[in-house]
């Protein structure tokens, strides 16, 4: 089975803009060259917050219209996400068990370096101290890198 579009519609929202944006524009010019001193600073203080009172208004309409909008895509995001957390479970169980697999692979890997290790040593008589620096690269571990490339690096 396939998860399938039964209705999708795109949102719209059509809104007085240009009308909007001349009447701001008409009413913002007389702030444009305001110049505010210690005389009119009162003035001042009131006509900013006026502003930044119409400017809230304006943000906050924004913020409301965009929540209800996206309120469908919120709805259809969770639904997509229980789904998910189907799959999640499962998945986890499986992810657990390869890497157990995976980590009894390495360690077998782990003593068959160490016997190649073991067998450098003897083979070419190195004492302790020479032994010690033999390299264990974790690279041995991975599958691709083959016993004989190990006995071959060290």
């Amino acid at each position: 089975m396939e998860l399938q579009i039964i209705e999708q519609v795109e949102p719209v929202v059509t809104v007085n803009f240009e009308e909007m944006k001349q009447y701001l524009q008409g009413e913002l010019k007389k702030y444009e060259d305001l110049i505010v001193t210690d005389d009119t600073k009162a003035d001042g203080k009131k006509i900013r917050a006026e502003l930044n009172g119409n400017r809230k208004k304006v943000d906050d309409y924004r913020k409301d219209i965009k929540k209800q909008m996206s309120a469908p895509i919120v709805a259809f995001e969770n639904k997509c996400k229980e789904l998910l957390a189907l799959f999640d479970k499962v998945l986890g169980a499986i992810d657990i068990q390869l890497k157990e697999i995976e980590d009894r692979r390495k360690e077998k890997k782990r003593s068959e370096v160490n016997v190649l290790m073991t067998k450098v040593i003897t083979e070419y008589e190195l004492d302790e101290k020479h032994a010690a620096l033999l390299p264990f690269d974790e690279r041995y571990l991975n599958e691709t890198f083959k016993l004989p490339k190990v006995e071959v690096d060290l």
